[in-house]
Order: C-alpha cells, then structure tokens, then sequence
C-alpha cells in the first residue's frame, strides 16, 4: 500500500462513472472475487458448533465484512493511483526491483501456495468416493506418505495453473468464470432452492416467490452479459 498511496493523484483526476458496457466485466469480477459458494456448506458442516457459522456476528458475517473492507479499499486506493493502467491484478503494478515491491509480491505467492491447495477440497469430496470406487483403490491399503487422494488433488491444482498460464488476459478469465459458475452457483440456484424448499410458505402475497425471482432474473442477466463480454475480451 505504500507504492499505491505515495504521490496519489487528486479524485478529480479520475471519473466517477465509465460507461454502463463496463458493469457486466465488474459484475463477473465481483461474483468472482467475493464467491465462496462452494466451500461453505463444507466448513459450516465440518465445524464443532455449526450454529457459529451464520448470523449477526458470527464466522460468515465477520469474514465477509473484512473481505469486502479490505477489496473496496484495496480497489479504491488502486485505480485512484493507476486508473486505467490498472492490471488484472493489483501486485502486477507495483515497480519491481524495489525491496518492500518484492516482499509484498512473495507474500501474495505464498499466500496463493498455501490457500489455493484448500479450494480443491470440495471438487476432490465430490470426485474422489467415485473415482476410487471405480479404480478399485482404497486409502486404507495404500502404504506410504502419499495417497491416491493427494495425487488428485496435485492433478487439479497443476491442471487449472495450466489453464491460467495458458491464457494471457488472466482479468477476462477470472470473470468468464465467475459469470458462469459462480452466478449461477451463488445467485441463482440458492434462490430455485429456496423457492422449491419453501414452497407452501412462501409468505404473504407470495413475496419469497416473487423476491427469488428478482434474483433469478438477475442472475441470469448477469451472467449473460458478463459471458459476452468476458468472452469478446478474451479474444481481443
């Protein structure tokens, strides 16, 4: 944050608003950012006193608030220093050769080692029983300090740093997938669930229905145009 606040330009140097063909890329960006659908119902499911994880102060909430502080400042601060020379990536703009420039850059690497590992664990808890099934492989005879598990969960991480290196324009990729995925895992099944969960309850006037319907509708909208516009920025 020291090379992003020293010799920040004044607010008027930038635009308070772009253009409206610029908000399907920062919705994709958004969803992508703050998504962790898929790792939730996992951890809440996993924790020794489950009720901790929702409600007013609680894990999720607590979380989710430092999560966004920390984005909408990081974001801020950004693009007010670099505006439209912005990359994908904040660390890409820091000058290099320059000691505190590196250490926050090793520091943004082993945070990815460390972390990036983790987010396999829901794909290799949902893939794994029916593979080993199939393969006939169990851990409890495997001998040694690496399992059948660990291998496919190494083969998950290189295969999607493959796809990242393959792919210059990281920004489109990362929307892409957040307009995809992450839209309708996070926005729009939730809401058909709880439609369907719900559905002799649905409140007076029928307001949960019609309240998941808003957000079906713009989920759907969402990831409509972030795919269009994420796809057209992969090619350009």
């Amino acid at each position: 944050m020291y090379y992003v606040l020293r010799d920040m330009p004044p607010t008027s140097s930038r635009p308070d608003f772009t253009s409206f063909a610029d908000l399907p890329a920062f919705f994709s960006t958004a969803v992508f950012a703050l998504e962790g659908i898929g790792v939730i119902m996992p951890l809440e499911n996993n924790m020794q006193d489950p009720m901790n994880f929702t409600g007013c102060f609680r894990v999720l909430n607590t979380a989710m608030c430092v999560v966004v502080t920390l984005y909408c400042v990081v974001g801020y601060f950004g693009y007010l220093k670099f505006g439209d020379k912005t990359s994908g990536s904040i660390s890409l703009n820091l000058p290099n050769g320059e000691p505190l420039s590196q250490a926050s850059k090793l520091m943004v690497a082993i945070a990815v080692m460390c972390s990036y590992p983790l987010q396999m664990f829901v794909p290799v808890l949902l893939t794994w029983p029916t593979l080993s099934r199939k393969l006939g492989v169990s851990d409890k005879v495997w001998r040694g300090p690496i399992q059948p598990e660990h291998i496919l969960r190494l083969a998950f991480v290189l295969f999607t740093g493959c796809v990242a290196l393959g792919i210059p324009n990281l920004n489109s990729l990362m929307g892409l997938i957040g307009a995809v995925c992450l839209s309708t895992a996070g926005i729009i099944i939730p809401a058909i669930i709880e439609t369907v969960y719900r559905y002799d309850k649905l409140g007076k006037f029928y307001w949960i229905l019609w309240k998941n319907l808003g957000i079906i509708i713009f989920g759907v909208v969402g990831m409509a145009t972030g795919v269009w516009t994420n796809i057209w920025s992969l090619d350009h």
